[in-house]
């Protein structure tokens, strides 16, 4: 008996050099895929947390945006949006409201600052007409600023990409009918990433986390392939403002019955004699759409385009670059046109055909609401 173990004691061989290899290897296989999944797992809720935000901020900045709005209706424009409007009451009206949009939901800290001007008063330079050397928000119509700017303090920007998401926080900070964002809501999406004192909406993206941008009147040259017209169904967003517009030619959600587009002579230089169409854009207008954004959709209007005109489609939009990494830079890139200064430009004609796979992970409020 003892003898018979011993032999087969003798013949019990170790496992091969192969045999190991093969071990090894489905373990690293195994690892691998526990890995991913893991990874995957962890960025999809990134992207779940980071569209939650998206969320409930957009849900807040539409109530503070209503509210603005009705606030506006009840207020009387100033003499210098009158001015703007040459004189007619509905579009003025519809100025007024949008000057007081930019006054309460600012991009930027210069639109916050103050800038003195030789023998005049200080005041924001967003709200200053220098052809007229008038305010049209003057400062005893002012309602929002001086708030903010006790916000802001003395920070200095380091990061203009930044600005217009701690803007956003700013704003939304303060109670408007009851309603505002305090740093107990989002906790986790309140921080300051670039150094300036100052917080701002972040992303839940862990590598490192980055602002979420904020466009006031975020619009589009309608391309095919990716759009806010395209994704937006712009009676619906009219009917926020109160009214349902007619059709896509009255389609800005503030001006509901097309002010800015039905009377030519505002479009327009109309020369004695000319024929239609016109093509040269009056001061005015010329004056609006560097404050806020085309009045038009396309812009510019193709050469021997008569009425009517559509409207140019504009709504508050909030984005964030996602989760891609470009490792030529080594960021997650926005997909977003910046103007010489560094800052995001509203006009939001996105090409996926174009964009790199970077870009087009971005992650827009309109997609995830609707509006």
């Amino acid at each position: 008996m003892n003898g018979h173990l011993q032999q087969s004691s003798k013949t019990r061989r170790g496992f091969s050099l192969v045999e190991i290899l093969v071990v090894i290897a489905i373990i690293a296989i195994l690892a691998a895929m526990a890995g991913y999944a893991v990874f995957a797992m962890v960025g999809g809720q990134q992207r779940r947390n980071t569209e939650s935000t998206i969320k409930v901020v957009h849900k807040i900045l539409m109530s503070h945006w209503d509210t603005v709005v009705k606030e506006a209706k009840n207020d009387s424009p100033s003499p210098a949006v009158l001015a703007l409007a040459q004189g007619d009451p509905a579009r003025a009206k519809v100025l007024w409201i949008k000057f007081r949009l930019m006054e309460a939901f600012p991009q930027t800290y210069a639109e916050i600052g103050t800038t003195t001007l030789p023998g005049l008063k200080t005041t924001p330079w967003v709200y200053w007409d220098s052809v007229n050397n008038v305010s049209y928000i003057p400062s005893g119509q002012q309602r929002y600023i001086a708030g903010y700017q006790k916000l802001l303090g003395n920070a200095v920007s380091v990061n203009p990409l930044t600005e217009s998401g701690a803007c956003l926080r700013i704003a939304l900070s303060v109670p408007r009918n009851g309603v505002s964002l305090s740093e107990d809501t989002l906790k986790y999406a309140i921080l300051d990433t670039d150094g300036d004192g100052i917080t701002e909406l972040t992303d839940s993206f862990e590598n490192p986390k980055q602002a979420l941008a904020f466009f006031r009147f975020a619009w589009n040259y309608q391309t095919p392939s990716f759009s806010i017209q395209n994704n937006l169904n712009p009676a619906a967003a009219s009917k926020k403002a109160g009214k349902v517009s007619r059709s896509a030619t009255f389609a800005d959600p503030v001006d509901t019955e097309g002010s800015l587009i039905t009377n030519v002579s505002w479009m327009f230089i109309m020369p004695p004699g000319a024929p239609q169409p016109y093509t040269t854009p009056t001061l005015q207008r010329a004056l609006f759409e560097s404050q806020f954004h085309p009045v038009t959709n396309p812009y510019p209007l193709p050469p021997k385009t008569a009425p009517p005109y559509t409207a140019c489609f504009n709504l508050p939009v909030i984005v964030s670059a996602g989760s891609r990494i470009d490792p030529k830079t080594n960021t997650r890139p926005f997909a977003l046109n910046v103007d010489a200064k560094g800052h995001f430009l509203p006009e939001m004609s996105i090409d996926a055909a174009v964009a790199t796979p970077f870009e087009n992970d971005n992650i827009y409020s309109f997609q995830l609401t609707g509006n």
